[in-house]
Formats: C-alpha cells, sequence, structure tokens
C-alpha cells in the first residue's frame, strides 16, 4: 500500500468517527429531550366545594387601639425614605460635580442603559 492510499484510509475513517460521534450525540440529546419533556398533567375531576360567604370590613370602618402607632411608624417609614432619596441625589450631584460635561453625560448615559438592562430582565 502507498503512502497516499493510507492517508487516504485513516483519513476516511477518522471522518466517518467524527459522523458517528456527531449522530450518537444527536440521538442522546433527543432522548434526553423526551425524558425531561413537561409532561400534560393528568385532569382530577373537581370536587365539589361549598361556597362560603365571608364579609370584609372596610378599612375605614375597623378601629383598633393601636391605629396611632401605625400612623407615626407610617410617617417615620415615609421620612425615611426621603431622607435616603435626598442622600442619594446629594452624592450623585458630589459625583458629577467635578467630571467634564463630556464625562457625566457618558456616565449619566452608562447608568441610564445599566438601569434599562435591569429593569428589562
Amino acid at each position: 500500500m502507498s503512502p497516499i492510499t493510507q492517508g487516504l484510509i485513516i483519513t476516511g475513517i477518522g471522518m466517518g468517527l467524527v459522523f458517528v460521534a456527531i449522530l450518537a450525540l444527536w440521538g442522546l440529546m433527543t432522548v434526553l429531550v423526551k425524558a425531561t419533556a413537561d409532561r400534560p398533567k393528568v385532569e382530577v375531576p373537581p370536587e365539589v366545594v361549598e361556597e362560603t360567604v365571608v364579609q370584609i370590613e372596610s378599612p375605614v370602618s375597623v378601629v383598633t387601639d393601636n391605629n396611632e402607632q401605625l400612623h407615626k411608624a407610617a410617617a417615620a417609614a415615609v421620612a425615611i425614605a426621603l431622607q435616603l432619596q435626598q442622600r442619594s441625589n446629594q452624592s450623585q450631584r458630589q459625583e458629577f460635580g467635578n467630571l467634564s460635561s463630556r464625562q457625566a453625560i457618558s456616565r449619566a448615559a452608562f447608568i441610564s442603559r445599566s438601569t434599562q438592562l435591569i429593569k428589562h430582565k
């Protein structure tokens, strides 16, 4: 056998093994997809459920002893939220204060794009 013939035979065997491996992986993926696919759920006949009517009092008519405490807690929460928002705005102004206008615009655009990416997820 000439070296060219041997080379062609080895090349053919190698290419054949590659295609056989590809077909084997394709078959394996098909089996795994069928094994892990969501199966339709079996419908259970609905049971007869007695309907009960529950009357709920409106929030205005509910009077409790700790309404004053709830109002104070809500007011404190709003005050804290406003303070945190104000600090955030001040820190952003300080951060952009020492930058050139080009850098500030670039940084603001980057922050805007970042928040849009987070919102889309």
